[in-house]
């Protein structure tokens, strides 16, 4: 050391007499004075500039001349490699010399050489006897370690009671990590009585030194109110301490803290930059939660790609959330290109490991063949595993299944349990399914009541469907009293979400007054609607209206549009306007042809009207060519309809043979037929027949019965022949009372 330059700092020029005091002593020899130069150079007291090779040759000469102290000082250099090359053998060599001497330090850190294997032989024995050693010297580390050896029983037979007593021991020296062991053997009753008010003292005593571990605990008492009232705020507080210490469980509750706005201020960007800093360390969930921020723009600016990136970080650590939306990302586009395969691969993952709405998705997957061969049995699989954990779109799901027979038997009773289930849930359209079943007792007894009580919970959930029916149980009074302001209320709810039934029925309900008051405009405006969504009947209604000028103006164009627009969707009565209006050029222009291509469409459907019309279109040749056969097809269809002037003509071809051959029988029954319906013209030939005796028996009485009935029904011929034989009957009445005159 001689001629060599200490640097001293100005800073602190009084104490350049102690360490050349010292450095003085040392060089003659003085062991303690060089152990004292050691710690000079090794921690740059008092301004002598740090140096680790200088503190170590110091340490050596002082430990060559047996100084304990400096013995455990070279051990420590040799176990850090500070000044000297690390050599763990030579550090415990050392630490045994000062150890052998009782040095405490010393006695510790061989003892933990000796636990954990470092330059000698892994022995918990040894460092178990080293330990205790050192603690029964007073050392507070060791009491420390002692008891971790009696609580884990390593080194020693487990013995929860003397573990606590050693923390203890050290914990009331002030040992930061003894007073969380004391504090956790409280809490847990180890060792000690239970204790969760001692508990969350000691936790404090720990927590207000500094120890990251005991402020996250006490973080969690005051939130969870165990040993000491609970307090958001105070939890809050000391997770925030905690977390920024870098303590990871800390940075993540303390994000959701600043996130929910609980204990403190509502700061999502505070919370974001914890759940980064928690992220950086690798926790997982709070991976996954930077992911969350940025796919959701809270506390940082909305970025797809940085959500889907972390997001996969998580989901290859097996994170199943993060697993689902790598899914998600991947099945939509999100943050990633659209990519079906991989969405199914990803969601595949999460379902193994149990997410419901995972399960859900892969069985989405294989019903639709997205991302993968479409396979029902497997849809089903995977939608009964998310059904069982009570996923109630899943267990809607499987009840479609076993209602339709898809992936699995048909089985109508376990279709109902699977919706009842869901329903149960709030599911909408398992409400509506349920009050189906009820309603047409499908898989369950029919129950008009149970019907209209599911129906209720589904409309008043905003379901289109079942407010439709809801209105219609009130109208009819199906499972509910008849109330049909009700029935109106929940046809209009359905009709103003656009159900074109519903409005017609809105419209109808305008039309007749019933269940609100009568207002043709409005009758027509919901017509109108629902004609524009293709209901037919309301196309018919709304051509109705315009071709009566109700609720609107009168415009026979426009009634035409509308008729044409039904007879096209196949409503008989519009086909037979349709063919009407071309006949008649009303609102179109006339056209023979089409007016008999309408009336046989509507014919062929069995409308009478059209049917006999169709007979005279073949029998006049209006549109079509003449054919008295075919003619007298279509009068007799709308004959045996009981059409009475078709039943009229069918009697009259049979009787002059036109259309099909002559049988006076057959044209008397037709006459009859038609006779008994009124049929005035009928009712004279029926007359004839029984004066003549042709197609039936010859029968005055029968004829004059019928001419009487013909006559008074208008026929001219009829009223001529009863006139006359009313004039033949006075001539001879006046004719036989002249002969009773003469006799006198």
């Amino acid at each position: 050391m001689a001629g060599k330059e200490v640097k001293i700092t100005e800073s602190c020029v009084s104490a350049e007499k102690d360490f050349n005091w010292y450095l003085n002593a040392a060089e003659n020899g003085d062991a303690e004075a060089q152990n004292e130069v050691g710690e000079y150079y090794y921690e740059g007291k008092n301004g002598v500039e740090k140096n680790f090779d200088e503190a170590f040759k110091w340490w050596l000469k002082a430990a060559e001349q047996g100084l304990a102290e400096a013995q455990k000082n070279v051990g420590w250099c040799y176990y850090n490699g500070h000044g000297v090359e690390e050599d763990k053998k030579k550090a415990a060599g050392w630490y045994k010399k000062a150890a052998e001497q009782g040095n405490a330090r010393a006695q510790t850190n061989l003892g933990s050489c000796y636990f954990d294997g470092d330059g000698v032989n892994e022995d918990k024995e040894e460092a178990f006897k080293w330990w205790l050693t050192a603690a029964n010297n007073g050392f507070v580390s060791a009491q420390f370690k002692v008891g971790c050896s009696y609580y884990f029983g390593e080194g020693v037979k487990e013995n929860k009671k003397e573990a606590f007593k050693w923390y203890l021991k050290a914990a009331e020296q002030g040992d930061v990590d003894a007073q969380f062991n004391v504090g956790c053997c409280y809490y847990h009753g180890e060792g000690v009585k239970e204790d969760k008010k001692a508990a969350f003292n000691w936790w404090l005593k720990s927590a207000e030194q500094g120890l990251a571990e005991a402020q996250f605990t006490v973080g969690l008492a005051y939130d969870n109110g165990n040993g000491v009232r609970k307090n958001k705020k105070e939890a809050f507080k000391w997770w925030l301490k905690a977390a920024e210490q870098g303590d990871v469980d800390a940075q993540c509750l303390a994000a959701y803290s600043y996130y929910s706005g609980e204990g403190g201020k509502k700061d999502k960007k505070e919370a974001f930059r914890l759940w980064s800093k928690a992220a950086e360390q690798g926790n997982v969930d709070a991976q996954f939660n930077v992911g969350w921020a940025y796919d959701k723009g809270e506390g940082v600016k909305e970025n797809k790609k940085e959500a889907f990136k972390w997001y996969l970080k998580t989901a290859e650590q097996g994170h199943v959330k993060a697993q689902f939306n790598v899914g998600w990302a991947y099945d939509n586009g999100e943050g990633v290109k659209e990519n079906k395969e991989e969405a199914f691969n990803w969601y595949l993952k999460a379902a193994e490991q149990g997410d419901a709405d995972a399960q859900f998705n892969v069985g989405w997957a294989y019903d639709n063949g997205e991302g993968v061969k479409a396979n029902k049995k497997e849809a089903f699989k995977w939608y009964m595993e998310a059904a069982e954990q009570g996923l109630a779109k899943a267990q809607f799901c499987v009840g479609c299944a076993y209602s339709k027979g898809v992936g699995v038997k048909e089985n109508k009773k376990e279709a109902f349990k699977w919706y009842l289930k869901a329903a149960e849930q709030g599911h909408v359209k398992a409400q509506f399914n349920v009050g189906w079943a009820y309603d047409k007792g499908v898989g369950v007894k029919e129950n008009k009541k149970e019907a209209f009580k599911w129906y209720l919970k589904a409309a008043e959930q905003g379901d289109v469907d079942a407010q439709f029916n809801a209105g219609w149980a009130y109208d009819y009074g199906e499972g509910v009293k008849e109330d049909k302001g009700e029935a109106f209320k929940w046809y209009l709810k359905a009709a103003e979400q656009g159900l074109a039934k519903a409005q017609f029925c809105v419209g109808c309900a305008y039309i007749k007054g019933v269940g609100v008051e009568e207002n043709k405009k409005e009758a027509f405006k919901w017509y109108k609607k629902a004609a524009e969504s293709n209901h037919v009947t309301a196309q018919f209604n709304v051509a109705c209206c315009y071709s009566c000028g109700d609720g609107v103006k009168e415009n026979k164009k426009e009634a035409f549009k509308w008729y044409l627009k039904a007879a096209e969707q196949g409503d008989v009565m519009a086909q037979f306007k349709v063919g009407w209006a071309y006949g008649q050029g009303v609102g179109v222009e006339e056209n023979k042809k089409e007016a008999f291509k309408w009336y046989k469409k509507a014919a062929e459907s069995n409308h009478v009207t059209a049917q006999f019309n169709v007979a005279c279109c073949y029998s006049c040749g209006d549109g079509v060519k003449k054919n008295k056969e075919e003619a007298f097809k279509w009068f007799l269809k709308a004959a045996e309809q009981g059409k009475a002037k078709a039943q009229f003509i069918v009697g009259l071809a049979y009787d002059n043979g036109e259309g099909v051959k002559e049988n006076k029988e057959e044209a008397f029954n037709w006459y009859l037929k038609a006779a008994e319906q009124g049929y005035a013209d009928a009712q004279f030939k029926v007359s004839q027949c029984y004066a003549k005796g042709i197609g039936t028996e010859l029968s005055p009485i029968q004829s004059t019965v019928w001419l009487m009935s013909a006559a008074r029904g208008g026929n001219g011929d009829a009223q001529k022949v009863f006139a006359t034989s009313m004039i033949q009957f006075g001539e001879f009445m006046k004719m036989f009372k002249n002969l009773d005159d003469d006799d006198d």
